[in-house]
């Protein structure tokens, strides 16, 4: 859908750095090496949207330095089997004070998975959604650094562990599956023998994977026995998982995520007063978002709606020769007859009569 008079209103950013800076006009110019990138949707400047205001939850600039720190850290950690504790400050003192700067910010779930595909990825993104977490809980700045620190290095034991089966693309078998569970109790030895970390910290690695009826592991503990720094880092690991892409998955809508994570509240697997805290500060259709209506119109997502996060306020596009323009504004916690039932729209997801225009 990008045309030659778009201009981009957000950088984008890889692993690599800087890949195309707010204001670069003619965008269609670089759309082959966007979609290279594996770049699906950029957010661009047009008179459709001009009172419509993308935050972000932690700046994209930010994220990619995060990463290039864990990147170097885990990476010495794997030659020398010492881990800098000082670049890990570093990463979760950034990440707590971009948080807490805006208290009140909705988070942007599709603003996080754009972040870096490294292979740490996962590390510095359930480490957002942990402190983010946190803050909601109310949880003060030092406590929230030792949950941050904690989640940072979660998952530390998977060093130990053959990285063949690791990274297997088939399912796994019952004994490898034993295999890749046994990087909890790697993961807390590791932070133990360094001496790194307060236990409180350590212990995230130990039992992230446990849950409330006692069928996690490695100890099958129960609710209280867990304790709510690993209970906060296991609803932000299930959803990081649920909506990542791995080898051998396509990552899942937030909307679908979410009602597993629900599901799991429900079952007594997840904590259901985080996961409360957590879904209410959720913004599944981020401001800027092109949405697809359930009478076939599409939508940019214009605002959220407090405690409302799947029927925000949105702008209906209608298309007249070509060129698109403002239907009208319409808020879907009054408009009940009407609701969203698809984000991150293609070409394909329109009808024929809009298709046409872009013919």
């Amino acid at each position: 859908m990008v045309t030659p008079d778009m201009i981009l209103c957000k950088d984008i950013w890889k692993d690599t750095g800087l890949l195309l800076a707010k204001g670069t006009d003619n965008l269609l110019h670089y759309r082959e090496k966007l979609v290279l990138n594996g770049i699906a949707s950029v957010y661009v400047e047009d008179g459709l949207s001009e009172d419509i205001y993308c935050e972000q939850t932690v700046c994209e600039e930010t994220r990619v330095k995060c990463n290039e720190e864990l990147d170097d850290t885990i990476n010495k950690a794997l030659h020398t089997g010492k881990i800098d504790l000082e670049k890990v400050d570093k990463v979760i003192s950034v990440l707590v004070k971009d948080i807490m700067s805006a208290p009140n910010m909705l988070l942007n779930m599709s603003d996080i998975r754009c972040s870096s595909a490294r292979t740490f990825k996962h590390s510095i993104d359930t480490t957002i959604y942990a402190i983010f977490i946190a803050n909601m809980l109310n949880i003060g700045p030092e406590e929230m650094k030792i949950i941050g620190t904690g989640t940072l290095l979660h998952d530390i034991g998977k060093i130990a562990l053959d990285q063949s089966i690791l990274y297997k693309k088939a399912r796994l078998t019952a004994e490898e599956m034993r295999h890749v569970q046994e990087h909890s109790i790697y993961g807390y030895k590791i932070l133990k023998d360094e001496g790194i970390l307060t236990n409180e910290a350590r212990t995230i690695s130990l039992l992230h994977h446990e849950r409330l009826d006692g069928t996690g592991y490695p100890y099958g503990l129960k609710n209280d026995e867990i304790g709510l720094y690993p209970k906060i880092v296991a609803v932000a690991d299930v959803y990081d998982a649920l909506t990542s892409e791995r080898c051998y998955k396509a990552p899942m809508t937030n909307e679908k995520a979410v009602g597993i994570l629900l599901e799991e509240a429900e079952a007594n697997k997840l904590d259901p007063d985080i996961i409360t805290s957590f879904v209410d500060k959720l913004a599944i259709y981020p401001n800027g978002t092109i949405v697809l209506l359930s009478d076939g119109q599409p939508a940019i997502v214009k605002r959220q709606n407090k405690g409302e996060v799947r029927s925000p306020v949105v702008r209906i596009i209608g298309f007249k020769n070509n060129t698109a323009y403002v239907v009208r504004d319409c808020d879907l916690t009054e408009e009940k007859n009407i609701h969203i039932v698809k984000a991150d729209i293609v070409m394909d997801d329109l009808s024929d009569e809009i298709k046409r225009q872009f013919a």
